[in-house]
């Protein structure tokens, strides 16, 4: 289904990545996206990036909104720790092989 509407996809990645889009339409692409959906990397990639620069505008608010949406916050802390330490991992939980 994601290869019908990957356009639409790419578009509102684009508006994400622009500015924060605002904490009632982060609620809405996380209640109706799932994990493997790429809107909703985009989403968390960009909001632990924006935590990293500090660019969040309302911390605070951000950060309570965290606090009601753990999945949410669990996945952007994940990248975060990847992004600071400028490694790729995995954000699943499962460690990736060593070779």
């Amino acid at each position: 289904m994601e290869m019908y509407v990957a356009h639409f996809t790419r578009k509102y990645c684009d508006k994400i990545r622009a500015g924060f889009i605002g904490l009632d339409n982060i609620a809405i692409i996380e209640k109706n996206t799932d994990a493997n959906d790429s809107l909703f990397d985009c989403l968390c990639n960009n909001l632990a990036l924006s935590r990293l620069r500090k660019t969040i505008p309302e911390p605070e608010k951000f950060e309570e909104f965290c606090r009601q949406h753990p999945y949410l916050a669990e996945r952007v802390r994940r990248i975060e720790s990847r992004l600071s330490r400028g490694r790729s991992g995995s954000l699943t939980g499962v460690k990736k092989p060593q070779t």
